[in-house]
Parts: structure tokens; C-alpha cells; sequence
């Protein structure tokens, strides 16, 4: 799930929750929802983000309009460093990479967040960029 600015809702953004790859290397849509716990939920439900699900209705009604389920491919970047955030991600079935970028261009993997967590916290503390590269992984 990803919220994306909207007028009624100021500082929010959407979040991403697919992602899609095939054996094959084609970029196929593919549901990462095969546990059981998830196919209690309709494919891409905003509750199959843990965070989004833990919020109380009272809390969670006024985020749903400004939530919006993007289909992302494996290998989709999300954010890139330095560049303005426009949005923050509930990843639902897909797990996003954090990349720490060095000077010279290498990368190193800092952190994985899947359907437990959210990505684009910066946006919260108010610098509006990050210093890692965000894609899909899985």
C-alpha cells in the first residue's frame, strides 16, 4: 500500500505492496500472499501491512483514501538517495531493500523491511530525502 499526497490528507503519502518477477526473468506480475495467514485477506488489502492492521478503525478510516495499492516489479527502485520523498510504503508482499550508497558508488545492503514495517520514515521527521537507495527485492 502506498499513501500519496492528497489535499485532505497533508504530509501523507501511499505505499507500494507488490512485487513481481517470474523464473524466467520476465516481469510478470507474480503474489508473493501464498501463507496462510494471508489468504484470509483479499489480494492487497492495506491490513496484510502488520503496522496498518495494528491501527485502531478510529485511527485507520481517515488514511484510506489517501491509500493506494501500487503494483512495483522486483528490481523497482523506490527511493534514491537525495532525491525528495513523495511518498511513504506499506509494504504488503513484497520486501524493500535498503542500500547505503558509498562516494565511489558501491552499495551495501543495510536493511530489509517487509510486511511488518514502512519505509520513507523520513518523511515523518521532516527532512523529506534519504541518504539510501530503496528497491524491491522480493
Amino acid at each position: 500500500m502506498c499513501i500519496r499526497d492528497r489535499p485532505a490528507i497533508q504530509g501523507t503519502t501511499r505505499a507500494a505492496g507488490t512485487a513481481s518477477a517470474t523464473p524466467s526473468g520476465n516481469s510478470a506480475p507474480v503474489s508473493y500472499t501464498h501463507l496462510d495467514v494471508y489468504k484470509r485477506q483479499p489480494l492487497h488489502h492495506p491490513h496484510q501491512n502488520d503496522l496498518l492492521a495494528s491501527l485502531p478503525a478510529v485511527d485507520f478510516a481517515p488514511l484510506t483514501s489517501a491509500l493506494e495499492c501500487v503494483p512495483l516489479r522486483l528490481g523497482d527502485m523506490v527511493y534514491v538517495p537525495g532525491e525528495p520523498l513523495r511518498h511513504v510504503v506499506f509494504p504488503s508482499t513484497a520486501v524493500v531493500s535498503l542500500h547505503y550508497v558509498t562516494a565511489s558508488g558501491c552499495t551495501a545492503e543495510i536493511a530489509g523491511v517487509g510486511h511488518e514495517g514502512v519505509v520513507g520514515i523520513a518523511m515523518f521527521m521532516g527532512d523529506g530525502t534519504t541518504s539510501s537507495l530503496s528497491l524491491i527485492h522480493i
